[in-house]
């Protein structure tokens, strides 16, 4: 007994289930569902919807033909501006006229006098002596000319009062520059220099410069003729070299 109520209690426990073809017999019976009437809704409002806007169709069209009115707003003008009034004119001045001058008219002056000069005496007659005859005096005979003064001589040898100082250029020693200069010096009676110049030149113009600079510091001993000093040119040669 007690097996068999355990039985009846197994069986009540276990769900029960309906077969699958009375599942499909009851699915048809049963009336559709919620969500495919709120579709179905939303189709027939959209038909409703486009037959109310084909039936205002019309009545939009006519509203759209219908001109709008037009509003104009008059606007007043301001009123112009009176003209300003013009300046008044100066009043014109009348010129007084100067009265005219009374000029006196000159009085004739009388007639001077004319004057006549007394003739002048008759004046005496010179009385011509004869002139002394003049001595004659014989002209003095002209002054011996001078004899024209001679032209310095050429010496070959001078002597100096005081030596001869030559300066080697310092820029001709850092460009190697060597070279022979004569000088032609014209020495006068006192031993001076009266004139320098180049006979031969070394090719380089800062050793002419030196050498006619030394010779026109230097101090010579006249040359003399006869005992008497006199001009005279000299050829000083003046060697440029680097040791």
């Amino acid at each position: 007994m007690c097996a068999a109520v355990r039985g009846i209690r197994g069986l009540s426990a276990a769900p029960w289930r309906p077969p699958k073809t009375a599942m499909l017999a009851r699915s048809r019976r049963l009336p559709p569902r919620p969500r495919n009437l709120v579709s179905l809704a939303v189709v027939i409002a959209i038909h409703v919807g486009l037959g109310w806007a084909a039936l205002q169709a019309h009545a939009v069209r006519g509203a759209i033909a219908e001109p709008m009115p037009i509003f104009v707003r008059q606007i007043e003008a301001a009123p112009p501006k009176p003209p300003e009034p013009s300046p008044p004119r100066p009043p014109r001045i009348k010129r007084k006229e100067p009265p005219p001058l009374l000029t006196a008219r000159p009085e004739p002056m009388p007639e001077p006098e004319q004057f006549v000069a007394p003739p002048a005496p008759p004046e005496p007659e010179a009385q011509l002596r004869p002139l002394a005859e003049a001595p004659i005096v014989a002209a003095a005979p002209p002054a011996p000319k001078e004899p024209p003064a001679a032209r310095p001589k050429l010496i070959g040898e001078v002597a100096y009062a005081r030596p001869l100082s030559v300066d080697y250029p310092a820029l001709s020693r850092r460009l190697n520059e060597t070279g022979l200069v004569i000088v032609r010096v014209l020495i006068d009676p006192t031993g001076r220099p009266a004139q320098v110049l180049v006979q031969k030149t070394s090719g380089y113009e800062r050793l002419d410069h030196a050498a006619v600079a030394a010779v026109k510091a230097a101090l010579f001993r006249p040359y003399t003729e006869n005992g008497v000093p006199a001009p005279a040119y000299a050829l000083i040669p003046i060697r440029f070299e680097l040791n």
